[in-house]
């Protein structure tokens, strides 16, 4: 598609992730022409209509797959509804792209990727995280060389939680077998993935479970072996505030880059002019279009982010079985 016509667009799942992604469309007039909102409880749809002006409501992901003027479905549904919304879409001739996480195992990434392949579509994952200037700043730094020989990544991050800020996050049967790694995890190990720019060779992982409000355990550790040498470290907690003095640090032979807050740090010093862009869903939104437009790959395709899931599966079969589990050992 090269006409420059904005994209016919729909949001499918009419819950609060959609309002960011209905916001951020509606920023973006010469990119998304917003056309219609899917919800299979009819007073949500109409609701989320009505709030940003969408003229199109279904009940069924079939009428939205069957009306010509949408291109693009933007899947903000649970986890679990994430792989057969994209599958479906992408056979019936539709883009695709889903909230965080991807999907919830390799084995649905992989049916993702070939779905998209066999019907010459963009299968993308909504990494809203990944599009900030701090990232990208991030990126090019080590990409330049300034610091060296990337050689260890560390994260810590974590809050003291009451509960899950929504009721789901507590049910397996939509958030997929833990909701940390699903809903935040997801957020994390597709920076450290994608500013490591490496192929992640296995895992080993700990985790403990304080109470029964989230899906799976709720306390993690995780170590991550690349290849070239480079070791990613990476604790999340529900439990415990963690990260107070930063977080997010890419250590290199030359030296070291950390994202505090809203701002990217050289050897300690702030780097200025860089925005504080944290979580943009614009971005997201209109990278995709370009990507149709120009007829390229879309960045945080399915096939990219594909080792995100490999790690976060890698990570529950560590803990559950006590072991070093290679990525190798996970296909579809």
């Amino acid at each position: 598609m090269s006409d420059g016509k904005p994209v016919g667009y729909a949001v499918v799942g009419c819950g609060r992730i959609s309002q960011a992604h209905l916001k951020a469309a509606r920023t973006l007039p010469d990119d998304l022409d917003v056309v219609a909102v899917v919800d299979m409880i009819e007073e949500k749809a109409k609701e989320r209509a009505a709030e940003f002006d969408v003229p199109t409501v279904y009940t069924k992901l079939d009428d939205a797959l069957a009306d010509d003027r949408i291109q693009i479905i933007d899947a903000c549904t649970q986890p679990v509804f994430h792989a057969p919304i994209a599958v479906q879409s992408a056979n019936a001739g539709k883009h695709v792209v889903v909230e965080k996480p991807l999907c919830v195992t390799v084995k649905e990434a992989d049916e993702m990727i070939a779905a998209g392949k066999a019907n010459n579509v963009k299968v993308m994952s909504g990494q809203s995280r990944r599009f900030n200037d701090l990232v990208f700043e991030a990126k090019k730094i080590i990409e330049s060389g300034d610091i060296g020989e990337l050689l260890h990544v560390n994260i810590a991050t974590g809050n003291r939680t009451e509960g899950p800020p929504i009721a789901w996050w507590g049910d397996e049967e939509f958030t997929g077998p833990n909701a940390l790694i699903a809903n935040w995890a997801s957020h994390w190990i597709d920076q450290f993935v994608y500013l490591a720019g490496k192929k992640p060779l296995r895992v080993m992982a700990e985790a403990a479970d304080h109470h029964d409000k989230y899906a799976g355990d709720d306390e993690w550790s995780m170590l991550v072996r690349f290849e070239d040498n480079l070791i990613a470290t990476y604790t999340h907690s529900f439990n415990c505030k963690m990260g107070i003095a930063g977080g997010f640090e890419y250590a290199g032979s030359k030296g070291t880059v950390e994202i505090r807050g809203n701002a990217v740090y050289l050897e300690g010093k702030k780097i200025e002019g860089v925005g504080d862009n944290t979580n943009n869903f614009a971005a997201m939104l209109k990278e995709l279009v370009d990507s149709i437009r120009e007829d390229r790959d879309v960045l945080c395709n399915a096939e990219q982010v594909r080792d995100v899931i490999a790690i976060g599966e890698a990570a529950m079969i560590s803990a559950r079985e006590h072991r070093c589990v290679e990525l190798s050992e996970l296909s579809g």
